[in-house]
């Protein structure tokens, strides 16, 4: 792949992993708004050149924390592979396979069965609105030449 090319796969999946933790929050009565950031990676092979964030305008609860948590890695692992099933989701994360950021650590804590299996459930359920969000921010930095 070349640099534009991997930049641009950065994009998508930020895209898709902050409007996953927005749309999960928002199916559980949250609300929520994400963005993405380009970084000045030195080594596009290496680092990542995009980043993103999303703020929530209520405290989450506990329980809630956890899935809005997990809500982006899940999502970009079911963008690569729609069947891919909860139990190698937990694999995945248990082995390090799936890594979360310092902050997603922070809402997830504990990592479990039964809530890598709900959060599968939601970010499924909100598959379209998540994609479509994620399609639409990620063509604002497409269509501006931004993306590369």
């Amino acid at each position: 792949m070349t640099p534009d090319e991997i930049a641009r796969r950065d994009l998508i999946r930020a895209c898709v992993h902050e409007a996953a933790h927005a749309h999960v929050a928002g199916t559980l009565g949250y609300h929520a708004d994400w963005r993405v950031t380009k970084t000045d990676a030195s080594n596009i092979y290496q680092e990542k050149a995009w980043v993103g964030q999303t703020r929530f305008f209520q405290q989450l609860s506990p329980d809630h924390e956890k899935l809005i948590g997990l809500a982006g890695s899940i999502a970009e692992e079911f963008m690569d592979d729609p069947s891919v099933c909860a139990d190698d989701l937990l694999d995945y994360l248990q082995s390090g396979a799936i890594e979360l950021s310092s902050t997603d650590a922070q809402y997830t804590g504990e990592i479990d069965e039964l809530a890598v299996s709900k959060t599968l459930e939601l970010v499924k359920g909100a598959w379209n609105r998540i994609l479509t969000d994620a399609e639409r921010r990620a063509a604002v930095y497409i269509d501006s030449g931004d993306a590369g």
